[in-house]
């Protein structure tokens, strides 16, 4: 009996070395790591930091942006920060309104102020043709009572601006400026722009002299052969030319660049009023990942912008 059971054993020891040689353990595969993806046209936010001030409380401005499904701008939002503290009270939201399927706006509607208990609200009407813009005009409670009306012409080499407007605090008071902006562009960017802007200015007792005639003189730009995600949302920013007053907030879009360009520029120069110089990194599609603006007037000093784009 011992001996069956010495030789039970010894042929099980022997089927379990079967088993284990006919039915090795499988192998794994590694892990296989697919290629990022960073082909994101859409702009989801801009951050400017301040080089100047320490890690953590650099940030100087966050502008966000929300689409509908047929991603067309329908919200942008802009905070200030403060020591890395960021200003939730103050804050400028602008809701962008569509008729039907159209791809340019027929209202805007800005708060000043968002998150306080009484933001004041702008509300900006749009009229379009051959996706250029026409005619806008503005109720503000910036200025009770008041409104504003702009009406634009295009030519081949020239954009005019004749604008009216009203304001009625301390009485009412007519202000018409004409603006003539000629302009000369490469590959569908602006290189040489000359502006030219006359003001008048009325009472209740009519006109006040005299006309304020005044030529801001020639910029010049250059430009990177790569796409300018601003210029995705630029069919909301009116009209196509760089505004002098608002150089970094170009017709409420955040830009220190050319919201309005194709490309990124690299250089904007105003005479001696101002010179700017713009540094890159890009993305895998060629479309911005961060720029350092430069002052050239001042010591070195830089800005430093980071797009962040939808997923």
């Amino acid at each position: 009996m011992r001996s069956v059971l010495i030789l039970m054993f010894v042929f099980s020891l022997a089927s379990c070395k079967k088993t284990e040689t006919q039915n090795p353990p499988p192998i794994i595969p590694p892990p296989v790591i697919l290629p990022t993806q960073d082909d994101s046209i859409l702009l989801s936010a801009y951050i400017t930091l301040d080089s100047t001030a320490t890690n953590h409380f650099d940030t100087s401005y966050k502008y966000t942006f929300v689409y509908d499904n047929l991603k067309r701008l329908t919200q942008s939002k802009g905070f200030s920060y403060k020591n890395g503290v960021i200003n939730t009270v103050n804050y400028v939201e602008i809701d962008y309104l569509y008729n039907s399927n159209d791809t340019l706006p027929i209202k805007k509607t800005k708060y000043n102020g968002k998150g306080s208990t009484q933001p004041l609200i702008t509300t900006i009407f749009c009229k379009y043709s051959d996706n250029n813009i026409i005619y806008d005009s503005t109720i503000s409670q910036l200025y009770p009572g008041g409104w504003k009306i702009h009406k634009y012409n295009y030519a081949s080499n020239r954009v005019t601006d004749s604008s009216n407007e009203i304001n009625a605090d301390g009485g009412y008071k007519l202000k018409t400026v004409f603006k003539t902006v000629d302009i000369q562009k490469i590959n569908g960017d602006i290189f040489i722009q000359n502006d030219t802007i006359k003001t008048t200015n009325y009472d209740n007792n009519g006109y006040i002299p005299p006309y304020i005639y005044f030529i801001y003189g020639l910029y010049n730009f250059t430009y990177d052969s790569n796409n300018n995600p601003f210029n995705k949302l630029s069919n909301l920013a009116a009209p196509t030319y760089y505004n002098y007053d608002t150089y970094n907030l170009s017709y409420d879009l955040p830009n220190i660049t050319l919201s309005t360009q194709k490309n990124n520029p690299v250089e904007i120069k105003h005479g001696t009023d101002y010179y700017y110089k713009c540094f890159y990194e890009y993305k895998q599609n060629g479309f911005p990942k961060t720029v350092r603006i430069y002052n050239q007037n001042s010591a070195g000093n830089f800005v430093k912008g980071v797009y962040l784009y939808t997923k």
